[in-house]
């Protein structure tokens, strides 16, 4: 009998230890180390952009440069101004967030800041050029809601840009779309959560196809 029950004991032992071991492998089994996750920015790029007209879609592809996502997140959490904002408005070249993304931004194929992307002028690009512009919006919209809303600016100020096919066949287009929740910052001024807005970059690439680069 004393047999037996010393074997029971061991035998719950034995379970309880394949229990805990079970449980800590699931833990580990969905990390891959070989297998990487898709950077959340390219996600955000390939949503904004499938949004999009047919017409965008075919002219723009994502862009994989992390330079702009570099710009966004240092100023997302680098300022402290208050800027009020409840629609996805295009911040001005002055606004703290964008002075401290410039910092990143600024090389040779940066061409300066602009709030108002009308001045952007493909027609007229020689060169390897990146043209880029900067949101804010309440983090009471959802990444769905400012996806939707890029997309529709997008089509509003791009698709005329590409009426022209031969005028732009020496270039190839593409397209980064970054956000960033602010983090030590209010935005709103509302004395909410200090992540309660999102910092928004958008950047278009031209590449020139014949400086043999």
């Amino acid at each position: 009998m004393k047999l037996k029950k010393i074997a029971s004991l061991m035998l719950a032992g034995i379970m309880a230890v394949s229990m805990l071991a079970g449980c800590n492998g699931k833990n580990t089994t969905n990390e891959n180390p070989g297998q990487t996750e898709e950077p959340t920015t390219s996600n955000v790029t390939q949503a904004v952009l499938g949004k999009t007209s047919a017409a965008l879609q075919k002219k723009l592809s994502v862009n994989s440069d992390t330079k702009l996502d570099e710009a966004v997140a240092f100023a997302a959490a680098n300022n402290n101004g208050t800027t009020y904002v409840t629609t996805l408005t295009e911040l001005a070249a002055n606004n703290p967030f964008v002075v401290d993304a410039s910092t990143i931004m600024k090389g040779g194929d940066i061409k300066p800041y602009t709030a108002d992307p009308d001045t952007w002028d493909f027609d007229r690009v020689e060169e390897d050029a990146i043209y880029w512009t900067m949101f804010a919006v309440n983090r009471t919209k959802s990444d769905e809601w400012i996806e939707n809303e890029l997309a529709d600016w997008l089509d509003e100020e791009l698709v005329n840009q590409f009426a022209d096919n031969v005028q732009h066949s020496n270039f190839e287009y593409s397209i980064r779309v970054t956000m960033t929740d602010c983090t030590g910052y209010n935005i709103l001024g509302d004395g909410k959560d200090s992540a309660s807005s999102v910092i928004i970059g958008v950047a278009i690439t031209c590449d020139d196809l014949t400086d043999n680069h």
